[in-house]
């Protein structure tokens, strides 16, 4: 729950329990996960850094489509905004 998909044409929509029970139907199948960028990290309150970007908790950090815990324990290889919402989620005990 929470997390974000695209559709085709750019709209952003957040899974929830209105958005959730679509899931069933044709409109689920033109939304794609969203590619992590550097506007997503920003909205997230990540903040960049000379090895990175850092977490709003500054526990975790992020650097060439990998999410540490400090600098250099890797954790998990990231590519989309759901990702990063999840591993954040299940590490923190509450979303991004």
């Amino acid at each position: 729950m929470g997390n974000y998909l695209e559709d085709d044409i750019g709209h952003v929509v957040r899974l929830d329990k209105e958005t959730l029970p679509l899931i069933a139907t044709k409109w689920i199948k033109c939304h794609h996960p969203i590619e992590l960028t550097i506007e997503w990290l920003i909205k997230f309150g990540f903040e960049e850094a000379l090895n990175g970007w850092w977490s709003p908790c500054e526990e975790y950090s992020y650097r060439e489509g990998n999410f540490y815990l400090g600098a250099n324990i890797f954790l998990a290889k990231i590519d989309y905004v759901h990702q990063l919402q999840n591993i954040y989620t299940v590490l923190q005990s509450r979303e991004l």
